[in-house]
This record gives structure tokens, sequence and C-alpha cells, in this order.
């Protein structure tokens, strides 16, 4: 009688995984099947040279963030159909390709997966504008019992670094001069757009950088070691 009830217990839970619901999710709220999700959204990230000093140009990350649940743990296959290549990883190796399939795709019920589901848009150099392409992909995810869709379209906009927030506190730029406020022993690198470091010297605790000697232009700067700063200031 046990292994009868057993093997009716897993029958109930394999049926179970067969029903689940499937639906994408767009911050928090669930989209119906075959909807369209229209986003206008990006981030910058500054490019870096191959010695890891930064190169002055940025590229424009567009990253939706959209979530994948399930009513129940089920396997599903997971992919993308786009006029461009994008870039999925759905909680495993990223791919990037105009058309990508991740299989075998482990759902927890009620947990929302993040697809990471992005496109990186050409990089550009600061005070630039650039006219982002728009980008049109398809999301499809699949069970043994269910197939859903969402049209995603994202980029179609111009966009340009005009300014690089510092990372954060402690660095303020006045004048010719840059002040810091560090927490430790660190290593203070300015770069100029072309990448070339023009000043460096190890810093600590609250102290100053005379940048008299720079010409006009616009510099990079980078702290490595106890802190961790980067950002952009412009000399008049």
């Amino acid at each position: 009688m046990k292994k009868i009830l057993l093997s009716m217990a897993l029958l109930s839970g394999a049926v179970l995984a067969a029903n689940a619901e499937l639906y994408f999710q767009f911050e928090g709220e669930n989209l119906e099947n075959g909807s369209t999700l229209n986003y206008d959204g990006y981030q910058y990230v500054s490019v870096d040279n191959i010695d890891g000093t930064p190169s002055g140009m940025y590229q424009f990350k567009v990253d939706p963030e959209i979530h994948l649940v399930s009513s129940s743990d089920v396997s599903v296959s997971v992919s993308t159909s786009s006029n461009v290549a994008v870039q999925l990883c759905a909680g495993g190796d990223c791919e990037t390709g105009t058309n990508v399939t991740k299989n075998d795709v482990a759902l927890t019920a009620n947990k929302p997966l993040n697809l990471q589901m992005d496109w990186v848009a050409p990089g550009i150099n600061f005070g630039e504008d650039v006219e982002i392409p728009a980008v049109t992909v398809l999301l499809t995810a699949k069970s043994s019992s269910e197939t859903i869709t969402l049209t995603v379209n994202m980029g179609g906009f111009t966009a340009g670094v005009q300014s690089v927030a510092n990372n954060g506190d402690g660095i303020v730029v006045d004048g010719k001069s840059l002040r810091y406020d560090l927490k430790g022993a660190s290593q203070l690198n300015v770069y100029n757009l072309s990448g070339k470091t023009v000043m460096s010297k190890k810093v600590a605790g609250v102290g100053s950088l005379n940048l008299n000697s720079l010409p006009a232009g616009v510099y990079l700067y980078k702290i490595s070691g106890k802190s961790n700063k980067t950002g952009k200031f412009i000399i008049k």
C-alpha cells in the first residue's frame, strides 16, 4: 500500500510540474503572455584599455532586468530572437547572438529568475552624442506544457556622456586642485583621454594634488588600493 501511495504522490508531482504556470515579470509586475514591453532605460560604463587604464570611451548598456517565474519547480528552455546580437544568461553561462537558446533552465516555484537579457550599444567618447539604434527582441520561454512570449523594444534614442559622476565620496576637484579624503594608502593616477598617465601619486588620508601643470582638457582619475574610486574632471 505504501508503494502505491508513493507512486501516486510522484505522479501527482509530475502532473503539477507539467502544468506549471509560466509568466514574465518586470519591476515586480506580472506581464501578460504575448505582450510588448517598451524600455528606454540605459546605463553607461567606462571602457578600459588592455592595461586597465581608462580609455575615455563609454558603452551604453540596456538591461531591462526581466524575470521568469513559474508556479512550481520546472525545467524550461528560454530563447531570444532579435535584429542585433543580445546577451542571454538565464541563470547559467551567458551567450550572445541574434538567436540564442538556453535549454534545461531550472526554475524554483515562485522564485523569479533574472534572465540577464541585455544589449550593449557601440562605444562613444566623452562629450559626444550618439543615436542608439532601435532593438526588438522576441523572448520565449517554453516548458513541456506551455509556451509564453514577450516582445521587448529597446534603444531608439539619442544619448551622450557629458559628465561622469564620482564613484563615491571623498574626491573634490576645485579649480586646479584635486582634494581627497581616503580611508587608507592608495594609488592615485590621472589620465588624459588617450589613456596616457599624466600624474601618479601614492596617497592616504586627507590631502590634495596640484593640477597646475596640466593643460586645459578633460581628464580621468583612478584610485586603487584601500580606496577604489573613478571619475573625471575638466580643466578650463
